[in-house]
């Protein structure tokens, strides 16, 4: 998805383990240069995993530690971290499109 000229990525990976998910995270923000991105775990106590492009931070004020808390507000948890990387967790798996989807109404918002 792309908005402001940034693209950004909100995705549910039901599979995969929360470690696995902090890699791909890397990869995406450090490598393929994406604004943001969102990835969920799957399991009883899902887990997201944010990251934010650190130019960004201080452009658009855009803070992973910040996404996570709303996004696990939005799901029935909690979440936090630092500027670049953070997580959030969901009460359970049926909670996992809200969290993509506030993410995603996040990250328009400030990017637009």
């Amino acid at each position: 998805q792309e908005v402001g000229g940034e693209r950004f990525l909100a995705e549910a990976l039901p599979d995969a383990k929360v470690d696995d998910l902090r890699i791909l995270m890397d990869s995406l923000i450090k490598k393929q240069k994406f604004a943001a991105a969102i990835l969920a775990s799957g399991g009883e106590r899902p887990a997201f995993v944010i990251g934010v492009r650190e130019d960004l931070v201080a452009s658009k004020g855009l803070k992973a530690g910040d996404l996570a808390k709303e996004v696990g507000q939005a799901c029935g948890g909690g979440g936090g971290g630092r500027e670049f990387q953070a997580q959030a967790g969901a009460g359970d798996a049926s909670k996992v499109p809200a969290g993509l989807l506030k993410f995603e109404e996040l990250v328009r918002a400030k990017l637009a």
